[in-house]
């Protein structure tokens, strides 16, 4: 299969995915149709691997939207004479229809589970008497700073580990094959796992291997590996900045809105319940420290925000989605911002 689908953001009104093709758009063209009278939106295919003529790597975000709270839906994708399809339901309008949502993390580069978690995944969304509505990652989608690409069937080949060259082209490769688009890849093509793509909206965390291990977050100790020596540099060229393009195209594009531009944390409604999907990476402070002790993960702009948004009485039931502690690791918020936790906690 020369292409593959994965479901983001579901809300009441609007689904949304993405499509990750190893063949020209422009040349042949994709098409996506939603049951109902939903509305759908192709967006203009984004190049992220350019060795053509022969090979290359585009990402397509889909939009279907008009759509009908807690309803069923079916969808279609194809291209050149293939064709996926999956499902989904919206999220409900009220705060009192039972649904359930799963939370996940850490998605390694070794199929360690014998027992395929995404078999279990799918048993429990097509049996459960409560419908199972959306997806959390936290943390690592992929580990994709250190994973290195050599695809004898499409000759996609990486010039090193991402973390270590910089290039957007190696990012990329590793991120298609955490669709399931490169065979030597066999983890990411297992049937229950591309059934779980298609079938359960989801919103995700790029955590740290977005771009490097920890390459802001003050853990270069004596000893550390290297990936923990990463220069904590932003601005065009920078690690972040390249590593950070390709992040957005395969995944965060199809994520709610942040709630902050260019910030790396998102929030969202399910019913009754307001959550915050956090990556701590990006908003450690000081930026360039490399002590342990003097990296706050958050400043008072991200806390700020993410009280703000959470701290409404429109919905009774608040949770933050957090790689690790507010501060540093398995460190509690209260020791770095006594004042300001213990009055939200109070409140």
């Amino acid at each position: 299969m020369f292409f593959r689908v994965r479901l983001g953001d579901a809300s009441t009104d609007r689904q949304l995915l993405n499509i990750v093709t190893l063949k020209n758009p422009s040349v042949y063209p994709l098409t996506a149709n939603v049951s109902g009278s939903g509305l759908v939106t192709i967006d203009s295919p984004s190049l992220r691997v350019d060795e053509l003529p022969q090979r290359g790597v585009w990402t397509v975000r889909v939009s279907f939207t008009g759509l009908t709270a807690w309803t069923g839906y079916t969808y279609s994708v194809s291209q050149d004479g293939e064709i996926l399809d999956g499902s989904f339901q919206t999220l409900p309008e009220n705060q009192t229809t039972p649904f359930a949502f799963i939370v996940g993390t850490c998605d390694g580069p070794e199929p360690r589970n014998p027992t395929n978690t995404f078999r279990t995944i799918r048993q429990l969304v097509e049996s459960s008497t409560v419908p199972v509505v959306h997806m959390f990652i936290i943390d690592d989608v992929h580990y994709c700073d250190k994973f290195r690409v050599n695809d004898a069937a499409t000759g996609l080949v990486s010039s090193g580990k991402p973390q270590d060259t910089g290039l957007g082209a190696d990012y990329a490769k590793s991120w298609a094959a955490s669709y399931g688009v490169l065979p030597s890849e066999a983890k990411w093509m297992q049937p229950d796992r591309q059934w779980v793509y298609r079938n359960l909206p989801c919103c995700y965390s790029g955590g740290d291997h977005a771009v490097a291990g920890n390459w802001c977050r003050g853990n270069a100790a004596p000893g550390a590996g290297q990936e923990m020596q990463k220069p904590c540099a932003r601005g065009p060229g920078s690690l972040e900045a390249v590593a950070g393009a390709e992040w957005d195209a395969f995944y965060g594009s199809i994520n709610p809105e942040p709630l902050r531009a260019g910030q790396w944390y998102w929030g969202k409604d399910l019913g009754p319940v307001r959550l915050s999907l956090w990556d701590i990476s990006k908003t450690s402070e000081p930026y360039d420290s490399r002590l342990p002790t003097d990296t706050p993960y958050y400043g008072a702009q991200q806390i700020s925000d993410q009280m703000s948004f959470l701290d409404v009485p429109t919905h009774p039931f608040k949770i933050a989605f957090h790689e690790s502690g507010l501060t540093t690791v398995g460190q509690p918020w209260l020791d770095w911002h006594r004042s300001e936790a213990e009055s939200w906690l109070n409140d």
